[in-house]
């Protein structure tokens, strides 16, 4: 689905794994009369928004003299505290179930507990320290937002929703708790609601760059291109780093999407000064040369996304138009071929290879291919036309 209070979104990463949104590949229309190559759904990185941190509000030590008390309740939740500080979560969490079993209503035991646990990827646990702290503190609204962060998690976006709408009840200028709300209603698909959501936490927080650039990915979602580059510009002014070249992927492919190819180039050449050996900005750059018409300069960037990802089906097959184009027949069927090895059923890769089979006048392969294609294709109203055609050449080809 183009990992948010700082959380990546998964590959949507909207885009898995970050610019431009990856659909189911659909069969473009170009007309086979002319024996041209088809092109992919050129989306391939997910939206990238930054993943939030599960403790909004960090604990603190008790104010008691338990510091200088060895072998108290707070000794040992104040010990934890520190452990996890330093990263030794086992050690932490060691020391807020010795707190626990001294004090079982040890509210903030339980809440830095659940963070522990959340860290260590144990979900489960998690979610029963944080209610076990709500059942002894009800209106903890940062225990409210961490709860539903481990539910969201969990795929439970109704849970999470009703525990940031409680945090936000609580707490009604926690930005965090207002951004946590608008990804979760946004991954329901409420994208009014979620941008709504978005606005409130930049409201409250005017320079949280992920909040702005979380509003860019909803505003892209309900075709608001403009606003949604705007979002994404005002992101990358706050924000440096990796995640700065994660921002320029997503407003390179809300460029591209736009048709600005030049806009989208340097959106995506900023990623690449960013992060210099990531293979899916070579990538999204190859395809931003391709349909610029510099084949040269695009087959160079797939092949440096291929040198640092060789099993990029994709790659491969984009790799191969761009040699096709070129009158390359030999290699682009070579680059079809491993395409194919990497996603055997991807239908478009297929009908490519058959185009190209055609080219080299070899009348059997090419049947072979088009008839992969037609076992493959889904039966669809956007498909029907070139699927009749694929079965007309065939036809002719039989012969």
């Amino acid at each position: 689905m183009r990992n948010r209070a700082h959380r990546f979104r998964p590959a949507r990463i909207r885009r898995p794994a970050g610019g431009r949104r990856l659909t189911a590949l659909p069969l473009l229309g170009a007309l086979f009369l002319c024996l041209c190559p088809i092109q992919q759904a050129t989306g391939v990185t997910a939206p990238v928004a930054p993943g939030r941190e599960s403790d909004a509000a960090p604990p603190r030590p008790r104010d008691t003299d338990a510091l200088s008390s060895s072998g108290t309740a707070d000794s040992h939740y104040n010990l934890g505290l520190a452990l996890k500080t330093k990263g030794d979560l086992d050690g932490a969490i060691s020391e807020y179930r010795e707190a626990l079993r001294k004090d079982p209503d040890h509210a903030e035991a339980h809440h830095g507990l659940g963070l522990a646990l959340k860290t260590k990827g144990d979900l489960d646990g998690a979610i029963a320290e944080y209610r076990a702290a709500l059942r002894l503190r009800k209106d903890w609204g940062a225990v409210h937002n961490n709860l539903g962060v481990a539910l969201e998690a969990k795929k439970d976006l109704n849970g999470a929703i009703a525990e940031y709408r409680a945090a936000i009840r609580l707490q009604p200028d926690n930005a965090m708790a207002h951004s946590n709300l608008g990804i979760a209603l946004e991954a329901k698909g409420d994208l009014d609601r979620a941008i709504a959501a978005y606005r409130t936490a930049i409201r409250l927080q005017p320079d949280n760059a992920a909040a702005h650039n979380n509003l860019g990915l909803a505003l892209e979602s309900k075709g608001d291109m403009d606003n949604a580059v705007a979002e994404y510009r005002t992101a990358l002014r706050m924000q440096a780093g990796p995640t700065a070249a994660r921002y320029s992927l997503n407003l390179g492919g809300a460029l591209h999407d736009k048709g600005d190819l030049e806009g989208a180039l340097g959106a995506y050449r900023t990623a690449l000064r960013l992060q210099p050996e990531d293979p899916k900005t070579h990538y999204l750059v190859g395809l931003v040369l391709k349909a610029k018409g510099d084949l040269d300069a695009a087959i160079a960037e797939y092949g440096e996304a291929l040198r640092l990802q060789p099993d990029n089906a994709a790659a491969h097959h984009h790799l191969a138009s761009a040699l096709h184009d070129k009158g390359d027949l030999d290699a682009a069927v070579a680059e079809y071929r491993e395409a194919l090895r990497l996603q055997p059923g991807n239908a478009t890769v297929h009908y490519n290879l058959g185009v190209a089979f055609v080219a080299k006048a070899q009348s059997a392969d090419a049947v072979r291919e088009f008839r992969a294609f037609l076992k493959l294709a889904p039966s669809t109203p956007r498909n029907r036309k070139m699927i009749e055609q694929v079965r007309a050449k065939l036809a002719v080809l039989a012969r």
